[in-house]
C-alpha cells in the first residue's frame, strides 16, 4: 500500500475539476427538484394524481417502486422519482472514474511507470476505491442536508438514508468496476462489463416491481430501493451493497495478481489469421468500432420511447389544470392551451437530446483513436485523412438519424395505441424527426473542433450538455431568452405545439455543411497530436 496517499492527491488533482462538476450536478438537480415540489402539488389531491400515475407498470419499472402510494408525501415522491434515476448517475460517476484511474492508465503505460518507482502493488487500486467512496459519501451528505434545508418536509432522517442510498450505490459500482478492470485488457470493455451489469441489474429489478416478485431484491439497487427513505426509513437493506462491496475489493486486490500489468485475466480472443475483407472497406472499420454503441444506445432509446410514449395522455390529464406545469411549458416556448401537444413537444426534445449524446460520441471517438496512436497506424496505408475522419462523420451522421427515427417510431406507436388514433403516430413521429437537423448540427460542431483545436475535444459535449441544462434547468432558474437561444435545439420548431417551420432546419443544416467543410480542411492540414 505505499504511495497510497500519494496517489489520493495525484487523484484529486487530476479531477479537480471533474470532481465538483458531478457534485454540482447532482445536487443542483436534486435541489432543483425538492423546490418545484410545493408549487407543482400544492394539495394532496394533486399528489395523489401524480402517485396514481406512477402506478403505470412503465414507471415502477424505469423509476423504481411507487412508495407511499396511500400517503403520496413529498418524501415519498422525492423517492420514487428521483431515487433510481441519481442511482445511475452515481453508478456511472463511480464506473468512469474507477476505469479512469486504473485500466486507462495502465493502457497508457503510466501505471508502469508509476509502479516502477517506490509504490505498492495495491496503491493505485486503494487510492481510486478510497477517492470513490470518499467521492460518494460526500454527494450523500451534500444531498441529504440540500434537500432538508431546500424542501422542510423531506426530515433530516429520511434524507440522510437517501444521501447513503445514493453513497452506498456509488461505492459498490465502483468496487464492480474494480473487478471488472481485472478481466478485461481495455478500458472501454472494463467500463462496457461494469455498466452492463448496471444496467442488466436495474432492469431485473424493474421487472421484480412490475411483477411485485422477489426480483426486486435484485442488487444493487433492489435493497436500495427497499430502504424507502421518507416512507419506512429502513437502513438494513442499505447492508446488502455495502456488504457486497466488502467482498469485492479484497477479490479486485487478488485478482490483480493473478496477471500482469497491462494484462487481463481474460485475454482478447486471438481472432482470425486474416482480417475481414469488410475491415478494407469503406465504413467497415468504424462499424466495427462503433457496433457496440449503436446497438446499446438503438435499444436503449427504443424501449425510452415506448416507456413514454405509453403515459403521454395519463401525464396530460393530470397536469391540465396545473398552473406550475404552464409557465415550465411556456418558458420552453410551448402552447400551454395543448398541454399533450406540449408534452409530446418536449419529450421529443429530450429523446433527440439522448441521441445527440450518441452522435458526438461516434466523433469523439476519433480523438482517442488518435492520442492512442492507433491512427497513425491507419493512416500509414493508402486511407486519407479525409476518408478516416470522414466515415466517422457520416456513420455518426446516418446512424443518429437511425436511432432517432427507431425512438420515435417506439414512441409513436405506443402513443396511437394509448389514444386509439392513427393519425397520432405521424404526429409523434414529426416531432421527434424535426429534431435530426439539431443533432447533424451537433455532429458538425464536433468534427469542426476535431480538426481546428483538437486538444478542445469536450467543448464537441457543449452541445447536448446546454441543451440538457436549458431544457431541465433553464425554466427552474428562468432564464432570458437569449441563454435560451444558445443552444441550436432550441431553434427547431416545438412540433406539434406550433406549426412547423422548414426554415430554421435549413439553415442548422447550412451551417452544419460549413462546420463538416472547416473541420474536414483543418483535419487535411494540421499535423497528428497525441496529447
Amino acid at each position: 500500500m505505499t504511495g497510497t496517499w500519494t496517489l489520493l492527491r495525484f487523484i484529486l488533482r487530476r479531477d479537480r475539476v471533474r470532481i465538483p462538476i458531478w457534485i454540482l450536478a447532482i445536487l443542483l438537480t436534486l435541489v432543483g427538484t425538492a423546490s418545484i415540489f410545493p408549487d407543482t402539488y400544492p394539495s394532496d389531491a394533486d399528489r395523489q394524481a401524480r402517485a396514481t400515475l406512477m402506478e403505470n407498470p412503465a414507471m415502477r419499472m424505469m423509476l423504481g417502486p411507487l412508495q407511499g402510494a396511500e400517503d403520496y408525501t413529498f418524501g415519498a415522491m422525492m423517492t420514487s422519482e428521483m431515487l433510481g434515476m441519481m442511482t445511475i448517475v452515481v453508478a456511472l460517476m463511480s464506473i468512469f472514474m474507477v476505469v479512469r484511474h486504473t485500466r486507462a492508465e495502465e493502457e497508457t503505460g503510466r501505471a508502469e511507470l508509476v509502479r516502477s518507482s517506490v509504490t505498492g502493488r495495491y496503491a493505485g487500486m486503494a487510492a481510486v476505491m478510497v477517492a470513490v467512496t470518499g467521492l460518494n459519501l460526500l454527494i450523500g451528505l451534500l444531498a441529504a442536508v440540500g434537500l432538508t434545508a431546500t424542501l422542510p418536509e423531506l426530515d433530516l432522517t429520511g434524507s440522510l438514508i437517501f444521501g447513503a442510498a445514493l453513497a452506498v450505490t456509488g461505492i459498490s459500482f465502483g468496487a464492480i468496476t474494480l473487478v471488472s478492470v481485472q478481466i478485461n485488457e481495455f478500458s472501454r470493455s472494463a467500463s462496457g462489463m461494469a455498466v452492463a451489469v448496471m444496467i442488466g441489474t436495474y432492469v431485473i429489478r424493474g421487472f421484480g416491481d412490475m411483477l411485485e416478485n422477489w426480483l426486486m431484491w435484485t442488487p444493487i439497487t433492489g435493497p436500495v430501493f427497499q430502504a424507502s427513505p421518507y416512507v419506512e426509513n429502513q437502513i438494513w437493506p442499505l447492508l446488502v451493497p455495502i456488504s457486497i462491496a466488502a467482498v469485492l475489493v479484497p477479490l479486485a486486490f487478488w485478482l490483480s495478481d493473478q496477471r500482469d500489468v497491462a494484462a487481463a485475466l481474460r485475454p482478447p480472443s486471438p481472432g482470425p489469421a486474416h482480417a475481414s475483407s469488410s475491415l478494407g472497406k469503406p465504413f467497415g472499420m468504424v462499424f466495427r468500432l462503433q457496433r457496440g454503441s449503436l446497438l446499446s444506445w438503438g435499444a436503449g432509446l427504443l424501449l425510452f420511447g415506448m416507456a413514454y410514449g405509453s403515459v403521454v395522455n395519463e401525464v396530460g390529464e393530470q397536469y391540465a389544470d396545473n398552473p406550475m406545469v404552464s409557465e415550465y411549458f411556456a418558458a420552453l416556448g410551448l402552447d400551454v392551451g395543448e398541454l399533450t401537444e406540449s408534452i409530446v413537444a418536449m419529450i421529443a426534445m429530450f429523446m433527440a437530446l439522448l441521441v445527440s449524446v450518441y452522435a458526438v460520441g461516434t466523433v469523439t471517438r476519433l480523438r482517442a483513436e488518435e492520442t492512442s496512436l492507433r491512427a497513425e497506424n491507419i493512416l500509414a496505408t493508402a486511407v486519407s485523412r479525409i476518408r478516416w475522419a470522414g466515415e466517422s462523420m457520416v456513420f455518426g451522421i446516418v446512424t443518429s438519424t437511425f436511432i432517432l427515427g427507431l425512438t420515435g417510431v417506439g414512441a409513436a406507436t405506443f402513443f396511437a395505441l394509448d389514444s386509439g388514433g392513427s393519425s397520432d403516430f405521424w404526429m409523434v413521429l414529426g416531432a421527434v424527426m424535426n429534431y435530426a437537423p439539431a443533432i447533424w448540427l451537433a455532429v458538425a460542431l464536433a468534427v469542426a473542433v476535431f480538426g481546428i483545436i483538437p486538444q478542445a475535444m469536450p467543448l464537441a459535449w457543449f452541445v447536448p450538455a446546454y441543451g440538457f441544462f436549458a431544457l431541465m434547468i433553464g425554466p427552474l432558474l428562468g432564464l432570458p431568452g437569449w441563454l435560451y437561444n444558445i443552444s441550436p435545439f432550441e431553434y427547431v420548431p416545438r412540433v406539434p405545439s406550433v406549426d412547423f417551420d422548414p426554415v430554421p432546419l435549413a439553415i442548422m443544416t447550412v451551417i452544419a455543411l460549413g462546420l463538416i467543410l472547416a473541420g474536414l480542411i483543418g483535419i487535411r492540414r494540421r499535423d497528428l497530436s497525441f496529447v
